[in-house]
């Protein structure tokens, strides 16, 4: 069930809308709420009006009308729940998750109760759908907020919630999933053995163009997959979601994105690999291996080192130019081994972090891997590749980074393109955007998970 949330400012804000079961109108936005006309109000509605503290007359106006109300626990003790159990809709907001409250909350009497807290981990959103499963109650809203929200809300059902709020236009409550932002995952609805792929990392990856690539490719090819933004905070909180996920769905395609590259991948089993993209099956196939931790079989690759290859050739690089790598991260260290094997000996390091830097450039100084050239860096080189988000570039070349004749940018923005790719482009300096470089390791991506052909 649908419940779209609608800050009410009159008469004129009353509205069907198809996808929708239940409008909430929100009244507290209202510039004269002691104005509203209640009787606009039907059975199919929620009426709320928070910080009621000036006008506690509100809530008996809505009592009296047709309308579902959610008032929060605490504004209880002003009315007669008995009179009013059948449509009260009793709200606990939380900061973060606490048992006891939500224990006490279950034992309520009345139409609804609806739980709202900040996860800060996945295993509280798992530790309250349980309670609620064991309280034995019919009618619960269950909804996070915070990096989970879209993960969670999208999945609403799967974790004994029998709604799921949402805004259209304006979020009435911080930190709500858009209408739009839940179809584009969600859709008509994500069934048990459903195929579902994701993308593990940090709370960026709810920002990430893959949800918006591989949902629409879905919504083309066929209705039951699914692309997850999957938060986590390390690789065994990312084991324990594929566990939950693996009781309920058909696991397919995942990626990874920093900073668990090496991590996730060392946590499965997998051993001194730099990867950003698994393919999961229940049972064996040629190429995969098996991950005693996962209890699935598991084939990988790094589709990062195809787009890289890609862009060299675009960009005609050259085996005798100089290659400056921005960034000490695990995307650094494959590109350097890319690099290395495609011929490139001319390979130089830099970062924010000098020690990180240092200490990577002294594991390519062993006898038994490949070389890299002196520490010092050149005024100038051919081509600089940038793997950190955090690279600003205020200055012109010279100052932070030496001059470069071509640019490779990783991180990208939804919105806005990067100092670096800026400065390119009022130049007319050849580079590859981050978005650009994107879609070239998506197309790689996609067809290592399959799904580039009508399935």
């Amino acid at each position: 069930m649908i419940i779209l949330s609608i800050p009410y400012h009159g008469p004129e804000s009353l509205t069907a809308i198809p996808e929708a079961d239940i409008i909430e109108y929100r009244l507290d936005y209202c510039p004269e709420p002691d104005a509203i006309d209640y009787s606009v109000f039907s059975e199919n509605n929620i009426l709320t009006f928070r910080g009621n503290d000036g006008h506690p007359h509100i809530i008996h106006k809505m009592l009296a009308s047709k309308a579902m109300v959610d008032l929060d626990s605490s504004e209880l003790k002003s009315i007669d729940t008995a009179t009013y159990r059948d449509k009260l809709i009793v709200s606990l907001h939380l900061r973060r998750y606490d048992e006891s409250a939500l224990r006490q909350l279950l034992t309520l009497e009345c139409r609804t109760v609806k739980i709202i807290f900040e996860a800060e981990c996945f295993s509280e959103i798992a530790a309250a759908s349980r309670l609620i499963a064991s309280s034995g109650r019919k009618s619960v809203i269950f909804n996070v907020n915070g990096k989970w929200v879209a993960f969670q809300r999208s999945l609403y059902r799967h974790f004994a919630s029998e709604a799921v709020y949402l805004y259209r236009d304006q979020s009435t409550y911080p930190g709500q999933l858009s209408l739009l932002d839940f179809r584009l995952i969600h859709r008509t609805g994500i069934h048990c053995g459903a195929k579902v792929y994701g993308i593990f990392g940090g709370e960026g990856v709810n920002r990430s163009y893959s949800l918006k690539a591989y949902n629409e490719l879905f919504l083309q090819q066929y209705l039951h997959a699914h692309y997850l933004p999957i938060p986590v905070t390390d690789p065994s909180e990312a084991i324990e979601v594929l566990g939950w996920l693996a009781e309920r769905f058909c696991l397919e395609g995942f990626s990874i994105t920093s900073p668990f590259k090496q991590s996730l991948p060392a946590a499965m089993g997998l051993k001194n690999v730099t990867v950003n993209s698994l393919v999961l099956s229940p049972t064996p196939k040629p190429g995969f291996s098996y991950s005693p931790v996962t209890g699935q079989y598991i084939k990988y690759a790094n589709t990062d080192l195809v787009a890289l290859r890609t862009c060299i050739n675009e960009l005609r690089v050259s085996p005798d130019d100089r290659i400056l790598i921005y960034g000490s991260g695990a995307c650094a260290q494959a590109f350097i081994q890319k690099l290395k094997v495609l011929g490139y000996s001319k390979i130089y390091l830099a970062g924010r972090n000098a020690q990180k830097v240092s200490t990577m450039r002294q594991s390519y100084l062993q006898p038994t891997t490949c070389h890299l050239p002196p520490a010092t860096i050149p005024s100038k080189v051919e081509l600089l590749i940038n793997c950190s988000a955090r690279l600003d570039f205020p200055d012109e070349p010279g100052v932070l980074l030496p001059h470069f004749d071509q640019l490779i940018e990783l991180p990208y923005h939804p919105e806005q393109s990067s100092s670096l790719v800026s400065y390119c482009r009022q130049r007319d300096i050849p580079c590859v955007s981050g978005y650009d470089f994107f879609l070239k390791q998506w197309e790689a991506q996609s067809e290592f998970f399959g799904v580039t052909q009508q399935i």
